[in-house]
């Protein structure tokens, strides 16, 4: 008897244990999230440039509610931080302005294969495609991918809706979607389904061409494979990689992905391998298509081929804080920048060290005043295509306006540029994450706000436009063309 109530008492402790301790590991868990929130809202707070002007008037109570919402949330379940904590940082709208990092933990919709509604796969091969081409060529029948080939699929007659035609999962890099899988559904004309990564069904419109197909509002392009089409994928979909190509005696074509300072060296090497080259052309297409930004510095070289008149640039002004200066200052150890930049951060150092005020004007004249040596005859035309460049992306294009050799085409730039010179930490329970946040924001402020809105191109291209480096082209070697200031 004695021994059974030792047993049982033993199991009680054991059990109390377990229970003190995964309170103790929920309780520990919490603590942590809860002191990566504060931390960010510390910075958020104190040190962010949007700070003070986003949460003007009555925002500044729609704030304190947002804040307080995503503090109880975490309080509540611990592993919701890293979500709560971009969604309020997304209040702000500040492309700037974000945690980066692993996914947030949203879960994938992988789909059970049995449970597929009936219609949502076939059997489709590549010879299927080829053969549903080879019997009716003007159709959009036959093989195609998306730019980075995370999709290929045969697009063959439909079995179910007559007049239509299935696009079929031939390899996908998606978990989930198998081969088989129905992806999307069109007609020959301009309308189609396309099912989500979630499964859920989006009806939208398509331009279709003899090389590809746009699905207008998900932004989603697809690239025939067979019949094979001698078209620089690129072209159309923008790539990751630098490069200078000719695309005709009188075009050359310049593709900058950023503006990164680890990249300032390989952008000013291809201009200089290339110099003689570029002088002697007429034509000079810049692509900084989804340009993700940088540094201003990153684009000193490319602007001399532009140059035609002093480029005037507002200003802009630090916060200035103790976290932000220690922010500016480890950029400066690290970053690899030219003279000019270093000598202005340590100038704009000493400037915020001295200074009692809240504020400190990167310029103190406001506005500031580049020239180059010269005005180079050829390119006599530059086409920029800046459809969602941000921040320097942004920049550049302002910047470029100012030329009488430049037009931009296709769609606005990204809008990420009143708030910029980033820096960044790491959050305290977890340096997975960096908080990064802008330091300055722009003099041009409240008067002309850029942010979500960006720079508008001077020639707007459609949907229509699948390829907007083959029309650029087009434009500049045919057409007498607007610059942005007329002249």
């Amino acid at each position: 008897m004695a021994l059974r109530l030792q047993n049982v008492l033993f199991r009680f402790a054991l059990v109390a244990f377990l229970l003190f301790s995964v309170r103790a590991i929920a309780q520990e868990n919490a603590s942590a999230s809860l002191r990566d929130f504060d931390f960010v809202i510390d910075i958020v707070e104190t040190d962010y440039a949007g700070f003070p002007t986003k949460t003007e008037g009555e925002k500044r109570d729609a704030y304190e509610r947002a804040k307080k919402s995503a503090r109880a949330a975490i309080a509540a379940d611990p592993d919701t931080a890293v979500i709560e904590i971009r969604n309020l940082l997304g209040w702000f709208e500040d492309g700037h302005l974000g945690l980066s990092g692993p996914p947030s933990g949203f879960p994938s919709a992988v789909a059970d294969r049995a449970s597929l509604e009936p219609g949502m796969s076939r059997t489709a091969t590549e010879e299927d495609a080829r053969r549903a081409y080879r019997k009716d060529p003007a159709s959009i029948a036959g093989i195609w991918s998306t730019p980075n080939r995370s999709y290929e699929l045969a697009i063959v007659p439909s079995e179910l809706v007559a007049g239509t035609f299935d696009a079929v999962v031939l390899s996908s890099q998606s978990s989930n979607w198998a081969p088989g899988d129905i992806k999307a559904r069109l007609d020959n004309d301009r309308e189609a389904i396309w099912w989500m990564g979630d499964r859920t069904e989006r009806k939208v419109d398509v331009v279709i061409t003899d090389t590809a197909i746009r699905f207008v509002e998900i932004d989603i392009t697809l690239i025939r494979d067979y019949p094979d089409v001698a078209i620089d994928r690129d072209r159309i979909v923008p790539a990751d990689s630098f490069f200078l190509r000719q695309l005709s005696p009188e075009t050359l074509w310049l593709r900058l992905p950023d503006f990164a300072s680890e990249h300032r060296v390989l952008i000013e090497t291809l201009l200089l391998e290339n110099d003689e080259l570029i002088r002697s052309t007429p034509n000079l297409i810049v692509d900084l298509r989804n340009n993700r930004g940088g540094g201003d510095s990153s684009y000193d070289r490319l602007m001399s081929y532009l140059y035609t008149r002093p480029i005037y640039s507002v200003g802009v002004e630090f916060r200035n804080t103790a976290r932000n200066r220690d922010g500016i200052k480890r950029q400066l150890e690290t970053l690899d920048l030219p003279p000019s930049s270093v000598e202005f951060a340590n100038d704009l150092l000493r400037r915020m060290r001295a200074s009692s005020e809240d504020w400190v004007a990167s310029d103190t004249g406001g506005v500031s005043i580049e020239t180059y040596p010269e005005v180079m005859p050829l390119p006599r035309r530059v086409g920029i295509l800046a459809a969602g460049a941000g921040s320097s992306g942004d920049q550049f294009a302002i910047d470029s306006r100012f030329s009488r050799k430049v037009t931009l085409f296709g769609g606005p730039t990204a809008g990420v540029i009143d708030y910029s010179n980033v820096v960044e930490a790491p959050l305290p329970s977890n340096a997975n994450y960096l908080l990064r946040w802008p330091t300055s924001r722009s003099q041009r402020l409240p008067e002309e706000p850029l942010d979500n809105v960006g720079v508008q191109p001077d020639v707007p291209f459609g949907p229509e436009v699948i390829d907007p480096v083959g029309r650029t082209k087009e434009l500049l070697e045919s057409a007498v063309l607007p610059t942005s200031f007329g002249g």
